[in-house]
């Protein structure tokens, strides 16, 4: 039974940081778009950004 648990402990901690960086890649790209979306947004209101947002 230790040795299982051992095992598992290991496999858990290997699946959790992978699970966690794509989580967190999925995260990070959700945001970018969040961003450009508000900046394209707020450059169309305002002419001087438009060449900025492009």
């Amino acid at each position: 039974m230790a040795a299982a648990a051992y095992n598992m402990r290991h496999w858990m901690n290997k699946n959790a940081l992978s699970s966690f960086v794509s989580w967190l890649k999925a995260l990070v790209g959700r945001l970018e778009n969040v961003i450009f979306e508000n900046v394209n947004q707020y450059a169309r209101h305002n002419s001087n950004l438009a060449i900025a947002a492009k």
